[in-house]
């Protein structure tokens, strides 16, 4: 019994582990590749599972293996940090036919908001909590989920010529064929594609 047991505890943490290490990897990041953040994760928590299922074993003088005690010690470490990790869920959509970077302003209103739909020129609007502490998307076009399409996000702060400051906004690049020609930031503000009256200078 005793045997069966430590089998189905074992194989419930691999089963952990692997939805963990799919969950990383498909999580959006900022800066470092998702795959790289994986690794390091993974040579540390095995590393750490390890001393700590053999001083449980040594400690307790169980009968479990080390392998079993080490499996169910780095699950609950995944557990934990997918939890500390966990964000709200925020959709985005994008227009039909639409391809080329994405813009996510940092709104002056502090209300948030779970879904975000886009404007022509790819612009949106965010508020200031969800840009510090991030979010997770899921990005829509016509009705279909491409969140897997897109790969980095990233930070950026423009000093804007229409403002006395700066302006914080998301971005990222939606994939695909010939879509809106580029524009820099001045032109989208000129275009009234940015809605002033929602964003204002970061000091």
């Amino acid at each position: 019994m005793k045997s069966r047991i430590q089998i189905i505890v074992g194989i419930l943490a691999l089963l952990v582990l692997i939805y963990g290490c799919y969950t990383i990897l498909e999580a959006p990041t900022m800066i470092l590749p998702s795959w790289y953040i994986l690794i390091v994760l993974a040579v540390v928590v095995l590393s750490a599972s390890l001393g700590v299922g053999a001083l449980v074993k040594a400690v307790f003088k169980l009968k479990w293996s080390v392998v079993t005690l080490s499996l169910s010690v780095a699950a609950i470490f995944c557990l934990v940090y997918l939890g500390a990790t966990s964000k709200p869920t925020c959709t985005v959509v994008v227009k039909p036919g639409y391809s080329g970077e994405v813009r996510l302003f940092v709104s002056k209103s502090p209300e948030g908001t779970d879904k975000i739909i886009l404007n022509d020129y790819g612009v949106g609007y965010i508020d200031q909590e969800k840009f510090e502490k991030g979010f997770t998307p899921v990005i829509l076009k016509e009705n279909d989920d491409i969140t897997g399409e897109v790969k980095e996000y990233r930070k950026n702060t423009f000093t804007s010529t229409s403002f006395n400051g700066s302006l914080n906004y998301l971005s990222f690049d939606i994939p695909g064929g010939s879509g809106v020609p580029a524009k820099t930031m001045d032109e989208l503000i000129e275009l009234n594609a940015v809605d002033t009256n929602k964003i204002g200078p970061t000091h």
